[in-house]
This record gives C-alpha cells, sequence and structure tokens, in this order.
C-alpha cells in the first residue's frame, strides 16, 4: 500500500512549501533517537587552522562549509521543499472523490465507451487511494525520517572517509620519517664499507649489496614521498583548498581516559543505542513493517491467489533480510568496540618498547663517547630508537582511529 512512499518523497524534493527542522534541530538531541549535529555537538572550530594547514578537531567543520556533497546533503536535509503533505493530502483527496463521483456517474450509463472510462477512473482513483496512504501522518513520517537518516549517514560517512584519509596521511608520513632514517643509517654504513673496502677489509659484492639496499630504500622513500603528496593533494580537494599537496597536517588529540572510559560501557546498552541511530536497521524496519501491512491488506484473499502469495513471499523475504541487516549490525559493532582494547594493549606494549630503546640508546651515546663503540653502531641504536618511537606514535592513531570508529558507531550509527 506504500510502495509509491519512497517515489513520492524522493519527488517531493522538487516540490514546495514545507517547513523542515533546520539541520541543528533535526539532527540535535530535541528528537529522540536523533543523529547529533557532531562528535564535539557543534561543528564550529574553537581555534580555526593556520593557512595552509589543517587538525583533525577542526576537519569535520571544514569540510561542513567547503566540501560540495556535504553541503548538498546538508542543504536537503535543511530544504524547505520536500512536500506540504497537508495540502498533497487535500488535493489527493478531492481527486479521489471526483474520480469516484464521475466513475460511478458514467459507469450508470449504457454505452461501452462510458463503460471503459468508468473503469479507467476506479484504476486511477485506487492508485491514487495508496498514495493518499502514504500522506497520512504515521506513514509519510516514517518515510522522511527513513529519506533524512539515509542522507545524514551519507554525509557522516563523507565526513569519516576524510577523517581515515588524514590518518592515513599521518601514518604514511610516519612510514617516510622511518625510510629516511633508515637511509641516514645506510649511508654511514655505506661509507664505512666503502672506506673498509679500499682497506681491503670487505669484498666489492659486500659493498654492492649495500649499495643496492641503499638505492631501493631511496626509490621507496621518493614513491611514498609522492603517494603523500597525492594524498594530501585528494584532502585539499575535499575541504575546498586551493590544491598543491602541501598541506600540513597538526599532530593528533590523544584519546583521554573519559572517551576510554565512556567506550567501556556495558557493552549492550552500547549497541542498543547505536541501533536506533542506524540508517540500514532503520530502514530494514519499515521495509519489514511494509510487507506486513501488504500481507495484512490481502489477508481476505484466498492463499491460493497470486496476490497473496505475492505478499506473502515479499514479507518472508523482508523478515529475513531484516534478521541478515540486524546480525551483519551487531558482528560490525561487536568488531569495533573490541578493537579498542585490543588497540590499548599494542600502545601500552608499544610504550613499553620505547623506554626500553630509549634506555638502551642512552647506554650507546655513553659507550659511543668512551670509543667502545663505532659510528655505525650509534646510528643503529638511534635509528631503533626511531622506529620504537615511530611504533609507539602509530599505536596512538591506531587508539584514536578505533575509537572514533566506535563512536561514529554509537552517535551515528555507523559501522561500515
Amino acid at each position: 500500500m506504500k510502495r509509491a512512499l519512497l517515489a513520492l518523497c524522493t519527488a517531493g524534493l522538487m516540490l514546495t512549501c514545507l517547513t523542515t527542522p533546520a539541520l541543528g534541530v533535526y539532527l540535535g538531541n530535541v528528537r529522540p533517537n536523533s543523529i547529533p549535529l557532531s562528535i564535539t555537538g557543534e561543528a564550529r572550530p574553537a581555534v580555526p587552522d593556520a593557512a595552509g594547514t589543517v587538525s583533525l578537531q577542526n576537519l569535520e567543520s571544514r569540510l561542513r562549509e567547503k566540501n560540495s556533497a556535504v553541503r548538498s546533503l546538508q542543504a536537503t536535509l535543511n530544504s524547505q521543499t520536500i512536500v506540504n503533505r497537508e495540502r498533497a493530502y487535500e488535493d489527493m483527496l478531492d481527486a479521489i472523490n471526483g474520480a469516484t463521483e464521475y466513475a460511478w456517474f458514467l459507469g450508470s450509463r449504457p454505452d461501452v465507451q462510458s463503460q471503459v472510462t468508468a473503469s479507467q477512473l476506479k484504476a486511477t482513483a485506487n492508485s491514487l487511494s495508496d498514495q493518499l496512504e502514504a500522506l497520512k501522518p504515521e506513514n509519510y513520517d516514517k518515510s522522511i525520517e527513513l529519506l533524512r537518516r539515509q542522507m545524514a549517514s551519507a554525509m557522516w560517512q563523507i565526513i569519516a572517509g576524510a577523517e581515515g584519509l588524514y590518518l592515513n596521511i599521518l601514518t604514511y608520513e610516519s612510514n617516510l620519517a622511518d625510510l629516511n632514517n633508515a637511509l641516514t643509517t645506510l649511508e654511514a654504513t655505506l661509507s664505512e664499507m666503502t672506506l673498509r673496502h679500499e682497506l681491503g677489509q670487505v669484498s666489492a659484492l659486500t659493498l654492492q649489496q649495500i649499495q643496492s639496499t641503499y638505492q631501493s630504500t631511496k626509490s621507496q622513500a621518493a614513491t611514498l614521498e609522492l603517494g603523500i603528496k597525492n594524498m594530501k593533494a585528494t584532502l585539499e580537494n575535499m575541504l575546498g583548498e586551493k590544491i598543491s599537496g602541501d598541506i600540513t597536517l597538526a599532530p593528533l588529540p590523544p584519546v583521554s581516559k573519559n572517551q576510554l572510559a565512556l567506550a567501556a560501557q556495558e557493552y549492550e546498552a552500547s549497541l542498543n543505542t547505536a541501533k536506533t541511530k542506524s540508517a540500514a536497521i532503520y530502514a530494514a524496519d519499515k521495509a519489514l513493517e511494509d510487507a506486513k501491512e501488504d500481507w495484512d491488506d490481502v489477508s481476505g484473499n484466498s492463499s491460493f491467489s497470486e496476490k497473496y502469495k505475492v505478499a506473502e513471499q515479499t514479507y518472508q523475504s523482508a523478515v529475513f533480510t531484516h534478521e541478515s541487516t540486524v546480525k551483519n549490525f551487531e558482528l560490525s559493532f561487536r568488531n569495533l568496540y573490541l578493537a579498542i582494547p585490543g588497540a590499548q594493549q599494542t600502545l601500552t606494549a608499544a610504550r613499553s618498547s620505547l623506554t626500553y630503546q630509549q634506555q638502551t640508546y642512552e647506554a650507546a651515546q655513553l659507550r659511543h663517547k668512551l670509543g667502545q663503540i663505532s659510528d655505525t653502531a650509534l646510528s643503529t641504536a638511534k635509528n631503533d630508537l626511531q622506529s620504537a618511537q615511530s611504533a609507539a606514535s602509530t599505536a596512538e592513531r591506531n587508539l584514536l582511529a578505533a575509537y572514533r570508529s566506535f563512536e561514529r558507531a554509537v552517535t551515528y550509527g555507523l559501522v561500515e
């Protein structure tokens, strides 16, 4: 009965006159189970980014301001051009009554043409009745809610994608720093091996192997540097900035103890909250409800009739789809929930390793000062320390990414 509603709502985006809540109201805390405006509650930066830079804290607000896709979705959510439901309901009711009355008039006439026209009018009135049912508040509001949730979900996915790109760039920059550190060590080693080769202490093959490793590492660094520049250009494009590939990313904020405590709250409560925000589950709920109503509408028909069988099979399909949607959501949410303690353990181990490497390097500095180890050995110890620092930074990024993914699941119902 309500199948025409989604098409009606979509087409309604081009109609006028209905005043809808502004995004801040709709996505705020006014409506139960709604999606809030942003993680922080406001999408405005406390401290603007300096020219040529971007911070994770301001990424969302800058996307809202400059990204064309986000602005388009937000404008649609803010739009006052959905449908004037009350006027549409009255117009549709008048059309149905008019068609029904005229069909009755023509049906009383003896000529064949009048009878055919009356039959066509009755079919039209029945079709309009389905759309009229869709415009009733209890039906219309649910479909508009679904449409809004889907658009809001798409908007948050763009923002989450930009955030993922931000984290990836920082990871690649860290990898580049590791390669550059390795190059520094290789340069020292190559200089030492060249001298030892001249003194006849190492073979030409050994020197050639070190030279090959150095050139290969140098090539990897150049390739990675180009990849970073391309990724930065993509981020600049998303932010509506001039594309240069040179934007500077600010360091990440740490995950606070309060945030970790929030993520560690009772699992079922967090899961249930996430479910109420999910556009996918809302759509599956609505599809199941609509299929059940359609089946009920033909319950008076014979169970062997085509309409009854089709409605029954549609309902059974909606049941299976609903079960699958919920189970997949629960599995994805569980993975996000468990990723946080795993990331915390990895960070703890990385910090412990960093402490050890710091002590090892300090000891190497002392031994080098006393002439007990070579420049190459000291450089190697320094490289090990820098690698440990990089591993700790990576673990910190992974923890932040895990937390933000979980937070988006609870706040927006996004688990992909």
